[in-house]
């Protein structure tokens, strides 16, 4: 399995000068949704990604989106 590693989130986070708490991370297979949950994020999968819905809802996603167009939507709900 891949690094699952919330390093870089954590630190994107910091740079931004914000908490991961306040990040919302998007990401197409378990291993983002499972990377932005061990840095504290809150957790968005792209369905029409690389392993689907089965997996992001598995990994434990937050929301989820099918068109690239829906993104604002749960950006907003999340804030």
């Amino acid at each position: 399995m891949r690094s699952r590693s919330a390093r870089p989130l954590a630190e994107a986070a910091r740079l931004c000068g914000v908490s991961p708490a306040d990040c919302l991370m998007v990401g197409d297979s378990a291993i983002d949704i499972r990377a932005g949950r061990a840095a504290g994020a809150k957790t968005c999968g792209f369905v029409g990604g690389f392993r689907g819905r089965g997996e992001l809802l598995a990994a434990g996603a937050d929301h989820l989106f099918e068109h690239f167009r829906e993104l604002p939507r749960v950006v907003e709900a999340v804030s």
